[in-house]
């Protein structure tokens, strides 16, 4: 069960109003989250569920076939970020290994690089930044999937994100269907 503290964190920053008014990543979250919550999650709240993954070696059409429940490491230095998204992702079929600290998650990578699939990772955090967590990512597996994340993308991350390939940006929050299809898209890719 999560912390009470760490779900009111997580509701209150997760909590975004794009500029057509309809609500992001907390209210489809927030129902999910809170089991004792009574009735439907109501207009704008509602789980949206992808397609299966296939097994490999299945078709998925004219798609390359994803891995069955591809493994994503996910890093960021704050707690209700780490423990929202591996929710979103694991109800979407993903194995997440969700991680609070960017020199933890280079050992764990370094110690079995290829147990993940993607690595999902903010770009600032203290200590090792997103971009130095994946130039190191990169010096140990350099065909590995990325997804950088961040609430504010400048130019320059995107430049960045060019400049190492296979690099996806993504801004935080961000509907769970867009993080869903960033994954997807690069797990295609291979």
């Amino acid at each position: 069960m999560i912390d009470r503290q760490v779900h009111k964190k997580a509701m209150h920053q997760m909590d975004a109003t794009s500029a057509n008014g309809e609500r992001t990543l907390t209210s489809r979250m927030d129902h999910e989250l809170s089991p004792g919550r009574p009735g439907p999650p109501g207009p704008g709240k509602e789980r949206r569920e992808a397609a299966p993954f296939a097994a490999a070696g299945e078709s998925q059409g004219a798609q390359t076939a994803v891995p069955r429940n591809p493994r994503i490491l996910c890093v960021d230095d704050d707690e209700a970020i780490v423990f929202i998204t591996s929710r979103v992702l694991e109800r979407l079929g993903y194995q997440v290994t969700g991680l609070l600290n960017a020199q933890v998650a280079l050992q764990q990578f370094e110690a079995s690089p290829d147990a993940f699939d993607v690595v999902v990772t903010d770009l600032s955090m203290p200590g090792l930044s997103g971009i130095e967590l994946a130039s190191e990512l990169r010096r140990i597996r350099p065909d590995v999937p990325m997804v950088l994340t961040s609430g504010c993308i400048r130019p320059e991350d995107l430049e960045m994100a060019t400049r190492l390939g296979r690099t996806e940006v993504v801004g935080k929050p961000s509907p769970p269907e867009e993080l869903d299809a960033v994954l997807r898209r690069l797990l295609e890719s291979r």
